[in-house]
């Protein structure tokens, strides 16, 4: 069986990559602002890369800009976590679902209100929301250290 890669998904979707790389910006400008221009830059290109090759890509840039860091372990996984968020729920959007399940890791370090939100029924944009199915702002793997995933629901 082959497996298709993030990295192949990104080649193949200019749209997806653009959105992607425009997400990770927008990200490490808010989190990052009093750092200069070409640091930033390099946080941005090591969070891409580490999409393809993984969090160590990313803990090397930070441990070059910042030095130790007792943070830098959550910053890595921060910024691989949040795009890769990003790019699910894109693609759970340009493959049609409307909704989707909130689901968690389920294990002791999930947040009390994200237990909550656990295996209930969202919409994926404001534009669906009912009743039954809110739209939230926040999304799966969207707020600092989150592991929740976004299940999308194709047959409503």
């Amino acid at each position: 069986m082959e497996y298709v890669t993030e990295n192949d998904l990104l080649n193949e979707n200019p749209d997806l990559y653009n959105s992607t790389v425009g997400f990770i910006s927008d990200y490490v400008n808010k989190h990052f602002p009093n750092i200069n221009a070409d640091k930033r830059k390099m946080i941005k290109s090591a969070t891409l890369e580490g999409i393809f090759s993984g969090s160590k890509t990313i803990g090397k840039t930070l441990e070059n800009i910042f030095g130790y860091h007792s943070n830098l372990y959550q910053m890595t996984l921060d910024l691989q976590g949040r795009p890769l968020a990003f790019m699910t729920r894109y693609k759970i959007i340009a493959a049609g679902a409307k909704y989707y399940y909130w689901r968690t890791v389920e294990d002791t370090k999930v947040r009390a209100r994200h237990k909550k939100l656990n295996g209930k029924r969202f919409a994926i944009l404001p534009k669906y929301a009912t009743k039954k199915c809110p739209y939230l702002q926040i999304y799966p793997g969207s707020e600092h250290s989150c592991r929740c995933f976004m299940e999308g629901i194709f047959n409503v």
